[in-house]
């Protein structure tokens, strides 16, 4: 991975577990390993994995599986009735902002840090997340 496609509070693999990105640099990423921890470890960059976005992945964090459109289709409500749409058809993963009756296409996403910048972006909060 590089270190421009992280964003604090982004959740990657390191040696088979899920971590919280809590500081970045070009060469590795902070986390702790228990809430309220006072001692920050470290992970070399290189040894960071992104986590893929599945069915599994979406539900844990409140995503709500989307009956009747022809494609696996999970959505979570975010504030003022904006709502991301997560699209899943064969190996193509792509996500959608809707907002009323208008929908909007973002981006093609393979891994859960992508969504996780997404909603932060238009929504300025985090996904509730926990690991």
């Amino acid at each position: 991975m590089k270190y421009t496609e992280l964003s604090i509070g982004n959740l990657v693999y390191y040696n088979g577990n899920a971590i919280k990105v809590e500081s970045i640099t070009k060469r590795k990423v902070g986390y702790h390993l228990k809430p309220n921890e006072s001692c920050m470890h470290y992970a070399r960059m290189c040894e960071i994995l992104p986590i893929p976005i599945t069915e599994e992945v979406l539900k844990k964090y409140g995503f709500k599986e989307m009956f009747g459109r022809g494609c696996d289709s999970y959505e979570i409500n975010l504030y003022n009735y904006h709502r991301i749409e997560v699209v899943m058809d064969e190996n193509i993963i792509d996500a959608h902002i809707r907002y009323g009756g208008w929908n909007c296409h973002l981006r093609t996403i393979k891994y859960l840090h992508e969504l996780q910048n997404i909603v932060s972006a238009i929504t300025n909060q985090q996904l509730n997340i926990q690991l």
